[in-house]
């Protein structure tokens, strides 16, 4: 007697913040009976991205179905849809990346190193 059961998320992506350069990690674990396929969609690409291939060089979906996204950029940011599909149904999960510039800190510090005065500056630096 074959028994199925279909597919179930044991962790589903949560939403990100990246900074720009930095790697983005979303995660995508799902179970069933027989064992689920999971593949990744970013929404209004449409192009499914499936375990051990690399996308646009930057683009990675892992064996256990982690989907990295390295050196981020502004126009990463969206809503990724992680989907596991089996002969016994499908589920889906999203999660939505956010993306902010890789030096707003360092801008703020410069800001601020700036604004002090001169003399200042030459006696610390």
């Amino acid at each position: 007697m074959f028994l199925s059961a279909g597919p179930k998320f044991i962790q589903q992506p949560k939403d990100l913040i990246a900074n720009e350069g930095t790697t983005a990690k979303f995660s995508c674990i799902a179970v069933g009976e027989p064992q689920p396929n999971t593949f990744w969609i970013r929404e209004g690409k449409g192009t499914p991205m499936f375990p051990q291939a690399k996308y646009d060089g930057r683009y990675f979906v892992t064996k256990s179905g982690e989907l990295e996204i390295s050196n981020v950029q502004r126009g990463d940011e969206g809503i990724y849809s992680c989907t596991a599909l089996s002969q016994s149904g499908n589920i889906q999960a999203k999660a939505q990346l956010t993306v902010i510039g890789k030096s707003v800190l360092n801008q703020h510090l410069l800001i601020h190193v700036l604004s002090l005065p001169k003399f200042f500056l030459m006696s610390h630096f």
